[in-house]
């Protein structure tokens, strides 16, 4: 939005994946304990070659964004993809991105993924072309909501860049960044934020969007005593309403006089926005995939709506709405104000699995909110689209149905993320009693206990105390369940001396309690109880799981920490803690027990002891503790974010006296200096002391070059002769100007060097020229290779005789280290295979004989270049016993690549000695066709299944991937059957993966990554796999994955034109409630009536013109005739005809072909009329009636009958038809 104020506040992120508890992180953050928090800052989240980052709706992922790309080291490029067009034009401009990003550490960042108007399969194989077009040494970042997204684009991303994929969730504001940007935005901020908790919404500044428009609501109101919006749909129809009545520019002194017209027509873009997937609007008249324009909007006020301050520029001659949060509050406005119903809505809104899509669950929950007695059905279809929504539920009805509805989905094992959901707006008057019939009924599932304690503590439930206590003290409960009761006691009510959670310390009860969580429970009891700290320290002990962040690690990070941070600590308990503390301190070799986990608690404790100097035995025991951490080589503090006291003069100098009665000397004195506990002139410096000092090392790092310098070795060595001058470039190109390296590494991309940038290229493009045309296999390897890595990406193919192109054989299979497959390799060797392809396979070949054991390498690089014609060549490679398995693998994944159908037929006659390597071949490369040939030649043999398995485990769950729904779940169960559960490693902490623990790896991730394929195929065959094994809640968690992963992918954008159809066909029906069996078929508007009887006034005006008066008179009747049964029809209906609130091209459409329709209806029944007359005129004109047969004296008669006569001079008769009366 415009005119917000620019915040240099610091946000955090959490792994998604980590062992931190999210709750426990906030805490952290909020004491400064970020690392221990595992929290790290924006602009150094993206540490992998891969960085997904993920938050809800407004949470400022844009922003932080442009913060890490603000803040890249190396170029960074920014691209969004929200509302940007098909695949191809995505592509054309990652690839403009690429251009300027061949350089190391250069960035390509993807914004708005879930904006995207590309459907689920196309972004899955644009982001695979992206990852695979990224040059080597680059990163890839992408942001998207967390709702929205996609597990099958995390599975190709990892398959690019393996393990160096990190997923990351963005931290909430913390009160100190509300106070900065109500600070920043010119407001008072201790009022803001008192008017914010005064408020029903003050979880709405835990937002950046939603933050800005409550300080700009308050900024707005001129009045400090003015309330904020008491609801969150209060907030944004205030917001909206005050942006549209402001023009896009703050300093426009023009103001929209219209609002209220401004508003309907945000409301119709909105709507086509949202569902059309196109995020951008142009003023001009040019169509496109990406944007909409007036004709494709169809709406008054278009180019007056586009210049209020809803909307912001979006690059050139392009606009979007300010936030999509308001895109989704807009649209939900027009669809809940037409009166559509929701069935109309779930076409618009579901997909085959009837359930929202993440797209569009903020409008149906909006929905619910606006107009619930027409939509409370959309909370029962997907309960969980509302929670994920961000969108607050009011009615108290409809938070209480909401909450039946998760807690069924829970006892059923088909909750998902519990832990993730935002529960704290779900209050009303009978929760409590309804979570306490969950907490004791022995029956609830651990997923239903879990819901009902993290709703129980997010909306204070104070009253479910005692139920809470019980259920963390029943040994029929998970552990997980348990710690999670008892920890929501504490967060509800303090522990009392008498409390039953003080029992959970208690090593002799014996509990299950794997990762110390139960006993975290309690250690914060005692705490809470007033228990002494000494007494409390004494009860701590190793940590079962050190990889947790849990309970028990908050305790020894931040609540312990802070006992003693205080200043109501007694000088008995600051005794006894520091005698615990040197009990505890590990000697040079310890590296278990406490230590580790306890440096910020330790650091506490001395910094405590600091304070209590003035007694005797404190100053003994703090000196006893710092001698032994010199001793032991320990840093003091050990903690960087422990700042010491500095004790009084003469404290400080008594300290002294005792440490120099224990020995201590000058150097380890000048250590507590920096340490910030003594002052300098404690310690009074000599030049010996100085030189002793290990930061104090004499400098020998070599001299650097300057660009200069460095600039004229590269000029001196393009002047040598052929052969010489590139490779002494190359040498040179290594070299960083100012930096002191002596030993530089150099690459096969020579426009990766630093000296690259400071030479001429064409001078280098012909030395690499020159030298190919005399460079042998005489230890030139790897500068050949050099020159025709460059050559081939400048797209220069030199011309050289064949005989050059043999040696470039013979040297391109050499040994060019350090790399062996390089990937900048592929094109040159393309050039060689195509002069000289059989000295490349001989010179492979002699490689490969030359040295077995590494026989894979030169293969491995060749590979891919090989074509079809070298099957029968790959085939001896595979067969012939000679070749070591790795070299065979590697043939075989080529030959399955190059002919699957031929890797087929060879597997069941290689023999048992290669199956297995062709065998894995087929699982990775050939997908569905090779499954039939490997399952069969598994059969009945276990000992053959465990090494395919075992084979495979190193690649992941990606080599499920290719498989088919049914071949995945039978490559599953084998894996399930021969390699359990019960058999999987126990390990903890840093470990080399060993192939067992691959396996189980693999197993565990297999069904979930085809739940994420999100297919019908996928739904069915794992609702299969929960209905066999209904007692593992697992598989019912992964079959409702696949279920919600489905809603996702088979929902996708309408055209512009889709939107209005759906939106005007169920219009009649919303405004014909009273009658819907007459109007369930074809509906005539008003403005058809009107295009009918225009229709029949030009007919008119043609008759007239082609026959005349009698043409005329015809069409004239026609009309009346048209108008009398209209207006009986009117008459007798309701007496008016409903009016389109459609627009645009198709109502003018549907008009204009009533128009021309009545027009040529009417003139071919005028015509048949005249031609009727034209056969029955007869030879001689009639002789006209005497004037007595007057038409005063004429009776009505049935046609051609006559009638009676009346009293007169004679019989009147009157005709049908067009023919002359009888003759006399």
């Amino acid at each position: 939005m415009t005119g917000l104020p620019e915040v240099s506040w610091q946000r955090y992120w959490r792994a998604r994946d980590g062992n931190t508890i999210a709750a426990e992180s906030a805490v952290l953050l909020d004491i400064g304990l970020v690392d221990q928090a595992g929290l790290i800052p924006t602009q150094r989240v993206a540490s992998n070659r891969c960085t997904v980052l993920l938050a809800p709706p407004g949470a400022g992922k844009s922003y932080e964004l442009r913060v890490l790309t603000g803040s890249w080291q190396g170029d960074a490029r920014r691209i969004s993809l929200g509302g940007a067009g098909g695949p191809e034009r995505l592509l054309s401009r990652i690839d403009e991105a690429l251009c300027d990003l061949d350089t190391p550490g250069a960035m390509l960042a993807l914004d708005s993924v879930d904006e995207t108007s590309l459907r689920v399969a196309e972004l899955i194989e644009f982001i695979d072309d992206v990852a695979a077009r990224l040059p080597e040494a680059a990163r890839l970042v992408l942001v998207c909501r967390s709702a929205a997204w996609l597990g099958s684009v995390e599975d190709v991303l990892r398959r690019h860049f393996d393990r160096s994929v990190g997923v990351f969730v963005l931290q909430p504001l913390t009160d100190a960044d509300v106070l900065l940007y109500a600070r920043a935005a010119g407001v008072d901020a201790a009022a803001f934020r008192t008017a914010v908790r005064a408020s029903r919404i003050p979880g709405l500044a835990g937002s950046p969007h939603t933050l800005s428009l409550l300080v700009e609501e308050y900024r707005a109101a001129g009045d400090p005593g003015r309330a904020l919006p008491g609801s969150q749909r209060d907030l944004f129809a205030r917001s909206c309403r005050r942006l549209v009545s402001e023009p896009a520019g703050r300093h426009d002194p023009r103001r929209p006089a219209d609002v209220e017209n401004l508003l309907i027509t945000a409301r119709h873009l909105a709507t086509l926005s949202l569902f059309s997937g196109r995020h951008l609007f142009t003023l001009s008249d040019v169509a496109g995939a990406d944007h909409l324009t007036a004709a494709d909007c169809g709406v008054e006020g278009y180019a007056a709506v586009l210049g209020t301050a809803l909307f912001d520029t979006a690059g050139e001659d392009r606009l979007a709405f300010s936030h999509q949060t308001v895109v989704e509050f807009l649209a939900a406005e027009h669809l809940a104000g037409t009166g559509h119903s929701v069935e109309l809505l779930r076409r618009l809104m579901h997909g085959r699995g009837g359930r929202l899509a993440p797209q569009i669950q903020a409008v149906a929950a909006w929905l619910v909110v606006m107009a619930p007695d027409r939509f409370i059905s959309l909370l029962d279809t997907d309960p969980v689209a509302f929670i994920r929504s961000g969108v607050e539920l009011t009615e108290p009805g409809y938070r209480e149905a909401l909450v039946d509805r998760l807690i069924d989905l829970a006892q059923a094992h088909e909750l998902l993320r519990i832990h993730e959901l935002d529960v704290a707006a779900l209050g009303h008057p009978g929760l409590a009693r309804r979570l306490r019939a969950v907490l004791t009924d022995p029956a609830s599932t651990q997923d239903a206990c879990a819901l009902a304690i993290r709703i129980a503590r997010h909306t204070s439930l104070v009253e479910l105390n005692d139920v809470l206590i019980a259920t963390a003290l029943n040994d029929h409960r998970m552990t997980a369940t348990r710690s999670a009761a008892g920890s929501a006691s504490l967060a509800l009510v303090p522990a009392t001396p008498d409390s039953p959670l003080l029992a959970l310390v208690n090593p002799s009860l014996d509990l299950d309690d794997p990762d110390d969580q139960l006993l975290g429970v309690g250690l914060r009891a005692h705490l809470n109880a007033g228990t002494r700290v000494p007494a409390v320290l004494r009860l701590l002990r190793e940590p079962n799981n050190r990889d947790l962040f849990g309970t028990y690690r908050v305790v020894l990070l931040k609540d312990l920490p802070e006992k003693f941070a205080n200043d109501e600590i007694s000088t008995e308990e600051v005794r006894d803690s520091l005698a615990w503390a040197a009990a505890t301190q590990p000697t040079v070799d310890d590296h278990r027990g406490l230590w580790g986990i306890t440096e910020e608690l330790h650091d506490a404790i001395l910094a405590a002891g600091l304070r209590h100097l003035l007694d005797d035995q404190v100053r003994e025991a703090v000196a006893d503790l710092l001698v032994m951490r010199l001793d032991n080589h320990r840093p003091v503090p050990r903690s960087r974010r422990i700042r010491m006291p500095v004790p009084p003069d003469k404290t400080r100098q008594n300290l002294i006296d005792a440490l120099r009665d224990r020995g201590l000397e000058r150097p380890d004195l000048f250590r507590l200096v920096r340490a910030g506990i003594l002052v300098p002139d404690d310690v009074p410096l000599s030049a010996a002391v100085l030189a002793a000092e290990p930061d104090d090392e004499p400098n020998d790092e070599p001299e650097s070059l300057t660009e200069d310098e460095l600039r004229g070795h590269l000029t001196q060595a393009l002047r040598q002769k052929a052969g010489e001058a590139f490779p002494m470039f190359c040498y040179w190109a290594r070299f960083t100007p100012g930096a002191a390296d002596d030993d530089p590494r150099s690459s096969l991309r020579v426009v990766t060097l630093p000296g690259w940038a400071l030479a001429e290229h064409d001078d280098v493009l012909a030395s690499a020229r020159d030298h190919l045309a005399v460079a042998s296999d005489d230890g030139q390897a790897y500068s050949t290779a050099q020159a025709l890595v460059l050559l081939s990406e400048d797209g220069d193919r030199p011309t050289l005789p064949d005989s050059q192109w043999r040696s470039l054989a013979r040297t391109m299979m050499g040994v060019i280290a350090p790399s062996s497959d390089d990937p900048a390799l592929a094109p040159s060797l393309q050039w060689i295979y195509g002069r000289a392809r059989r000295e490349l396979l001989d010179a492979t070949s002699a490689r490969m004989r030359e040295s077995p054991d590494f026989a894979q390498f030169p293969l491995r690089r060749l590979a891919p270049v090989l074509t079809e014609k070298d099957v029968a060549w790959l085939r001896w490679i595979i067969t012939d016993p000679v070749h070591h398995d790795e070299t065979a693998a590697v043939a075989c994944d080529r030959l399955v690549n190059l002919a699957p159908a031929t890797a087929i037929d060879l597997l069941p006659r290689i023999g048992p000695d290669r199956e297995r390597c062709l065998a894995v071949a087929l699982l990775r490369h050939a997908g569905p066709a090779g499954w039939p040939a490997v399952r069969d030649l598994m059969v009945g043999n276990d000992e053959l299944i465990r090494q395919i398995i075992g084979n495979i485990a190193g690649h992941g769950e990606a080599i499920a991937r290719p498989l088919d729904a049914e071949q995945t779940v039978e490559l599953w169960m084998l894996t399930d059957r021969l390699f359990p559960r019960g058999g999987d490693p126990d390990v903890q902490g840093a470990h080399l993966v060993s192939n067992r623990e691959s396996v189980a790896i693999l197993r565990d991730r297999m069904l979930p990554g085809l739940a994420e394929r999100g297919t019908p195929e996928a739904v069915a065959a794992l609702e299969r796999i929960a209905a066999e094994r209904p007692d593992e809640p697992l598989y019912k968690r992964i079959a409702t994955l696949a279920q919600a992963a489905l809603a996702r992918t088979d929902w996708h954008p309408l055209q512009p034109r889709e939107i209005v159809e759906i939106l005007a066909s169920e219009e009649v029906l919303a405004l014909t409630t009273d009658e819907p069996a007459d109007r369930t078929g074809f509906q005539l508007f008003s403005a058809d009536v009107r295009g009918i009887s225009a229709g029949l006034v030009f007919c008119a005006l043609i008759a007239a013109g082609l026959w005349g008066r009698d043409g005329f008179e015809v069409a004239t009747w026609i009309i009346a005739g048209a108008l009398t049964v209209g207006g009986v029809t009117g008459w007798l209906g309701d007496g008016s005809l409903p009016k389109p609130q459609s627009h645009g091209w198709r109502r003018v459409r549907r008009h204009g072909t009533f128009f021309l329709g009545s027009v040529l209806v009417s003139v071919l029944l005028v015509a048949f009329v005249q031609r009727g007359e034209g056969r029955r005129e007869p030879a001689t004109r009639p002789t006209p009636a005497p004037p007595s047969a007057s038409a005063s004296t004429a009776v009505k008669a049935t046609p051609g009958v006559v009638q009676p006569g009346a009293a007169g001079s004679g019989p009147s008769v009157s005709f049908s038809g067009a023919g002359p009366p009888p003759g006399r």
